[in-house]
């Protein structure tokens, strides 16, 4: 899935993304409060900047991920 796909649903207050493959996506300064990501592809994703409290992660694929400045509270 496109970031830009991802963040027009969230923005329909569609907040369950199991399982999605994010991979490579540009998230930067995405505002993601409350969503589901457990066991997502977020490999090599941007996520600098971005606003993921509340957020579910469990078993998310982060590697080569970037998290700097990520709130994950």
């Amino acid at each position: 899935m496109q970031a830009s796909e991802l963040l027009r649903r969230y923005k329909n207050q569609e907040l369950d993304f199991t399982e999605i493959n994010l991979a490579q996506a540009n998230l930067n300064n995405a505002k993601l409060k409350q969503i589901n990501l457990t066991q997502a592809n977020l490999r090599h994703c941007d996520l600098s900047n971005a606003d993921l409290s509340d957020a579910c992660l469990q078993q998310a694929d982060l590697t080569n991920g970037t998290v700097h400045n990520t709130n994950l509270v």
